[in-house]
């Protein structure tokens, strides 16, 4: 009964509501549950009610991109920047699906993860709308950026064409001598000689979808580092002859297991393959 008066008074987030007679207990997820019995209210409130004036406004519910840790639940918003296309991969119980959407928030950048049935709710979502996840899970990518999972017990508002589609700043950077590569730095440029032949594999990723990778190293006169290409990028890499020069743009750098840097191509890495008489003259 009560969830048919809810419905009808058109409950949706954001909305101002007032409760009354309403008793609490641990839901299973052991969160605090607000429950209405026969005896309970529920009133959406006007915004100039004078109720609202004690009430924060929604922008404090939302934490900030730059402000995310790592390990728990957290309310996000964001410009979208790019959607991925849907992925879908094999389970015990049926095929699963998955959605990755880049948004942006005070220039800051984070990863929504959708899963399953939720992908459905972030079908239509382009570059430009405003979305808000509540009660996302916050994990660290491989890279060190930001996934916010959107699960079951998540919930999720899309603001169409909230604003204009982010544009990226492309600067062009001189490449960045190998030797002088640190770790934990992205968007840098490297030009350097394909060592050995690349050698291409598929892998199986953390959200059960698989992606190839190519694992190369590249040189200059500085020193040497380890390079894995992914997806497009790979493949047209694996092709390459040694002796080759290449330049990587937009790639990020991270530790290596042994010690030293390693380098990853992303989404936004850009290839520029050199003519064998530069790489000659380099």
């Amino acid at each position: 009964e009560k969830a048919e008066e809810a419905e009808k008074a058109g409950i949706s987030q954001g909305l101002l509501v007032k409760v009354e007679q309403g008793y609490t207990r641990k839901g299973l997820s052991g969160r605090v549950e607000l429950h209405l019995a026969e005896r309970g209210s529920l009133t959406v409130l006007p915004e100039e009610a004078a109720e609202a004036s004690d009430i924060p406004p929604l922008d404090g519910f939302f934490t900030k991109v730059s402000q995310l840790g790592t390990g728990g639940e957290a309310n996000v918003r964001g410009v979208v920047a790019s959607v991925s296309q849907v992925r879908t991969f094999p389970r015990p119980e049926g095929e699963g699906k998955v959605l990755r959407v880049k948004i942006l928030d005070d220039g800051n950048e984070a990863t929504l993860v959708f899963w399953d049935e939720k992908v459905e709710e972030a079908a239509s979502v382009k570059p430009g709308d405003l979305v808000e996840v509540v009660m996302g899970k916050v994990k660290e990518d491989s890279l060190g950026g930001r996934e916010i999972h959107v699960r079951r017990s998540s919930h999720v508002k899309v603001k169409p064409s909230f604003a204009p589609p982010p544009a990226v700043k492309v600067v062009e950077a001189e490449p960045t001598p190998i030797g002088k590569l640190q770790p934990g730095v992205r968007g840098v440029t490297i030009e350097g000689t394909i060592v050995e032949a690349p050698n291409l594999k598929e892998v199986t990723l953390r959200d059960g979808s698989k992606a190839k990778v190519a694992e190369l190293t590249v040189k200059d006169e500085t020193g040497s580092v380890k390079v894995s290409a992914w997806r497009e990028i790979g493949e047209i890499l694996s092709k390459l002859p040694p002796g080759l020069k290449v330049k990587l743009k937009g790639v990020t750098v991270k530790e290596g297991f042994a010690g030293g840097v390693e380098i990853a191509t992303t989404s936004s890495t850009t290839l520029e393959v050199k003519s064998a008489g530069e790489a000659a003259e380099g």
